[in-house]
């Protein structure tokens, strides 16, 4: 029931805005449909010609009513509070860069050496191993590959 209540307000409001802009009344609207039938046009595109004449008219006074000289003084009052705050914003947006900045950069100094030192302790556990298996041909490999690795990561961590 309350859905049906806020339906017709809607109707309502709708019809009592809508009528202060048409171009027709309804009997010129019904005129000029069944003249449109009688000449086998459609008659529903008078009404969307009405429809975007009213939208029309509606725009054009909200347009006035926007554009009127009490609303420039008071865009014009209110620009310097309105600079200000963008002003304040850029500062502030600023300082919060720099931080982050500041953050991320110590971060990735921190992240590169925990790398450098698992680079080593890799490296150390590879050559203890390859050492012990008598694998000594594939130490040079190794550790070619893994410097390889260690300095592919070290460029992500930059980028």
């Amino acid at each position: 029931m309350k859905k049906l209540f806020y339906l017709a307000m809607g109707y309502l409001a709708w019809n009592a805005v809508s009528s202060l802009y048409w171009t027709k009344k309804w009997v010129q609207l019904k005129k000029d449909m069944k003249k449109a039938t009688n000449d086998k046009h459609d008659p529903k595109m008078v009404l969307l010609e009405n429809f975007v004449e009213t939208h029309k008219n509606f725009f054009t006074d909200l347009k006035d009513m926007l554009e009127s000289e009490e609303n420039k003084k008071f865009f014009e009052d209110k620009k310097d509070d309105i600079l200000w705050l963008i002003e304040r914003y850029k500062e502030d947006s600023e300082w919060m860069i720099l931080e982050l900045k500041w953050k991320w950069k110590k971060y990735i100094q921190e992240v590169s050496l925990k790398l450098e030192e698992f680079y080593k302790e890799k490296k150390k556990e590879g050559e203890e191993y390859l050492t012990s298996t008598w694998a000594k041909e594939e130490l040079w490999y190794f550790k070619e590959r893994l410097g390889q690795v260690y300095e592919e990561l070290k460029a992500k961590i930059k980028k």
